[in-house]
């Protein structure tokens, strides 16, 4: 039925981005559109009819590109492939960028319709669609078609005037309207006084009025007048109305159909074991049963989510007993056709778990395997430990931890001596936030990972989880045999997600011990993987910020400045951890360029941050506040005292003992911050961690030096081995931000013809001197803060009363006179004092 003013209303829809047509069920919504779309057949509109199912991120935008595949030309087909490979759980927001800048392509308008959407309430997908809306091309419209406002926030879109609204008030029929709706689309003849009196009970609601002319079709008898008003809507009433006028073939069929998302004749003779299913459905569709075609020409149907629920919850009631043998006939029927999905729902509503479990079998995508996981009983899955793993991994990275927690609760009954024990108890780590426990803890199952039996995505996802681990407690040899075999299985899956990770979780590891050539060389295969595998496109971002790191510490500065540029053009959400990390590395650039006050900026940025809740940045940090000489006292002392428990339990890792030493230091404890470095050159010596050894030596010769050690062949040797391994693998950015206690050395061993240094060498030190720059003067390599610390020294004031007259701690004291003994290269106050009268400090 033509009606003028919202038809003049939905001609502003490609004005919009987002049209809302809100009502009740059987407001007239869908009428309304698809009566307006049939009008304007040059507006190509995708429709998805969505449920339950779809309130979730995954199902969610899979339908969705499922729908748009049409329209985004050659890449629609592989774009849904690359979706459905896409392991659970990552960003999504990043791929969407990937549909969005395909969509940008698409020539001409585009309508995407999400019928039903009142049942989406779920965050991720709500973030996620407006996240989508927010970059989605001008040429794009959604219309939204609800029984109850969104959950989505579409006010921004209001205030700047890209949202038309439909409500409920406009949806409902004015006298008029109902009246030639009865004579015209209805057929009925009804008096002009009785149209009234339908309009009254039903205020106007198409639905109603359906479902009143349903009522009084099936009971001719009866007067308009006589039938009765229950409440608002009138469902319940009007419902029974229209059962209690059907034939018991017609009752039994409908109700025994009603749990049928959608159905054919072919389905329903299969369900109910007769062959009159076609001619059936005809009859209903003739009688206006709230038949909805999703397919006419194949004939395929479902029910009107208002009158299939009411029919279900009768259907309950009649045949409670029963119930269950019938959902277990149609997960046999959906089967049977193909329709597996389908077939795993009803198994479970039957509450055939292993029947469930072994139809999951048959899935071949992570996106439906995973979405029907969450539904099986974590008990069941006890014996699937290859689907309880991923379970668990699937909570895990939705962040939901309290179901996690949950699964590990069910999972600590399963035998320690169970070989798939370890690797599901390694989520502890992430779970229940122990950083104990990975420090600890055995990992001897990493070795038995090839003889479980998992897929081996599982295998996959379980190696770079062992790979992380090991590198954790710095055992990094076996942490590059883990991700070598994870690349192994990767090839057998052909997954790009699983190979980006790998190959990604390399670079870090070799960048971590100091291969930064070797590190910088894979970074280009992480590129050209990005160009190649456009599904894994939106993760440049962290392959930016990577290969920035490299270029710091190999004083490519120019080079790391464009690669976080680039990273932060690239970076289109909010997204914390990212950001925190492309501000730790601009802060990191900033100090290597000299600019102090920009670095120490960009350090009480990241404080802002919260980046000392991040245990993987506390020790860098920690060591950057140090250089800064914006030691935060409270976080310090916090950190020496776990790393005091620490390495009495032998758990510290390489970089924490590193500044552990320093603090030793810092507390004048230098004896035993030297044996703490000793140790670490121990072990990374035997690990091959170079990184690591050259931060280590240029560090003992720090303390060296402030300790008046006059040993100058160990201080020699120490620099000839940081150098030799340095120049061999392109380390720079230690030595530039530790110039003024390498930098005598360095010049040692430019000249002691005995160092026999390699050309290799040489040329190193060469660059290093052209890094440095000339020489400055003793009082010009001191901070502001150093500088005031050596004049009140020099007039003999004991290190509390320096304290009290420059308002810092006693602690901080020390640390200053550390530094300036080691950059004026004396062993005490009284050289110290006289290098000041030289300055002409005092």
């Amino acid at each position: 039925m033509p009606r003028a003013a919202l038809d003049a209303k939905l001609e502003r829809l490609t004005e919009a981005k987002v049209t809302l047509i809100q009502g009740a069920a059987g407001s007239g919504k869908t009428s309304l559109l698809s009566a307006f779309l049939n009008k304007r057949p040059e507006l190509p509109a995708r429709w998805i009819s969505l449920n339950a199912d779809n309130n979730e991120i995954e199902q969610f935008w899979y339908y969705v590109l499922e729908a748009l595949k049409p329209d985004l030309g050659e890449a629609g087909e592989s774009l849904l492939t690359l979706f459905v490979s896409k392991p659970h759980g990552q960003d999504i927001e990043s791929f969407l960028v990937l549909l969005v800048n395909q969509l940008e392509s698409c020539v001409g308008t585009l309508v995407l319709v999400l019928d039903d959407f009142e049942v989406i309430d779920c965050t991720g997908v709500l973030a996620s669609l407006q996240f989508f809306l927010r970059y989605a091309p001008q040429s794009f419209h959604l219309v939204l078609l609800s029984r109850s406002a969104p959950w989505m926030y579409l006010g921004d879109l209001r205030m700047a005037g890209e949202c038309l609204d439909i409500g409920e008030e406009e949806l409902r029929f004015s006298p008029e309207e109902t009246k030639r709706f009865l004579q015209m689309t209805l057929q009925m003849s009804v008096s002009e006084g009785d149209a009234e009196r339908l309009h009254r009970v039903t205020e106007g609601w198409i639905g109603g009025l359906q479902l009143t002319a349903l009522a009084l079709d099936a009971n001719r008898q009866a007067a308009v007048g006589q039938v009765r008003a229950v409440n608002k809507y009138v469902v319940d009433y009007l419902s029974n109305e229209i059962v209690s006028g059907l034939t018991e073939q017609e009752k039994r069929f409908l109700l025994q159909t009603s749990n049928l998302r959608y159905f054919n004749a072919d389905i329903c003779d299969r369900l109910l074991g007769t062959g009159d299913s076609k001619a059936m459905l005809r009859q209903l569709a003739d009688r206006h049963l709230f038949l909805v075609p999703i397919d006419e020409e194949e004939g395929i149907y479902r029910y009107h989510h208002m009158f299939g629920e009411f029919l279900q919850r009768l259907w309950l009631e009649e045949e409670a007993s029963n119930i269950a043998a019938w959902h277990a006939r149609a997960s046999v029927v959906y089967e049977a056709i193909g329709d597996v999905e389908e077939g795993i729902r009803h198994a479970l509503l039957a509450g055939l778990t292993d029947e469930a479990i072994r139809m999951i079998g048959l899935l071949e995508t992570s996106v439906q395997v995973w979405g029907h996981l969450r539904e099986l009983p974590i008990d069941a899955l006890l014996e699937h430990r290859d689907l309880l793993f991923q379970r668990l991994f699937y909570h895990l990275c939705n962040l939901e931890m309290e179901c996690c927690r949950d699964m590990m609760n069910h999972i600590r009954r399963i035998s320690r001596e169970d070989r798939l024990w370890s690797i599901l108890s390694m989520a502890r780590l992430f779970i229940e936030d122990d950083s104990t426990m990975s420090r600890s803890d055995p990992l001897d199952w990493i070795a038995e990972i090839d003889g479980m039996h998992v897929s081996d995505i599982t295998k996959a996802i379980a190696y770079m989880t062992a790979s992380m681990m090991c590198s954790f407690r710095d055992r990094h040899k076996e942490a590059l045999t883990c991700l070598d075999q994870a690349n192994k299985l990767e090839r057998k899956a052909h997954n790009p997600y699983i190979h980006f990770f790998t190959v990604t979780l390399k670079c870090q590891l070799l960048e971590k011990c100091g291969e930064l050539i070797f590190a910088e060389q894979l970074y280009q295969e992480v590129f050209h993987m990005l160009e190649k595998h456009t599904v894994v496109a939106p993760l440049k971002v962290n392959a930016l910020i990577g290969i920035a790191g490299i270029y710091l510490k190999t004083m490519r500065l120019n080079e790391a400045e464009q690669s976080l540029r680039q990273a932060e053009a690239e970076l289109k959400i909010d997204y914390l951890s990212l950001d925190m990390a492309i501000v730790y590395n601009r802060m990191e650039l900033e100090l290597l360029r000299g600019n102090r006050e920009a670095a120490l900026q960009l350090l009480l940025r990241l404080e802002a941050m919260g980046i000392y809740e991040s245990a993987h940045y506390v020790p860098a940090i920690l060591n950057y506040t140090i250089k800064l000489d914006k030691i935060r006292t409270h976080a310090l002392e916090a950190f020496e005292q776990e790393a005091e428990r620490g390495d009495q339990a032998g758990t510290l890792r390489t970089e924490e003992q590193l500044v552990y030493a320093k603090a030793l230091a810092h507390r004048g404890l230098r004896e035993k911050a030297l044996a703490q470095i000793d140790a670490v050159l121990a072990e990374a010596r035997k690990q091959a961690d170079y990184w690591t050894i050259v931060e280590a030596a240029l560090l003992k010769l720090e303390i060296m030096g402030a300790a008046g050690r006059t040993d100058k062949r160990e201080r020699l040797q120490l620099a000839r081995e940081a150098v030799h391994y340095a120049s061999s693998y392109g380390i720079k950015s230690l030595f530039v931000l530790e110039e003024p206690v390498v930098r005598p050395y360095a010049e040692l061993l430019r000249q002691d013809q005995a160092s026999e240094l390699s050309l290799t060498e040489k040329r190193f030190l060469q660059e290093l001197f052209a890094l440095w720059g000339p020489e400055a003067s003793d009082s010009q390599c001191l901070t502001d803060r150093e500088r005031e610390v050596l004049e009140v020294l020099a007039t003999g004031a004991s290190n509390k009363e320096i304290g009290e007259r420059l308002c810092i701690s006693l602690a901080t004291v020390k640390t200053h006179i550390i530094n300036i003994y080691s950059k004026l290269g004396v062993s005490g106050r009284i050289e110290a004092v006289e290098k000041a009268r030289q300055l002409g400090l005092h």
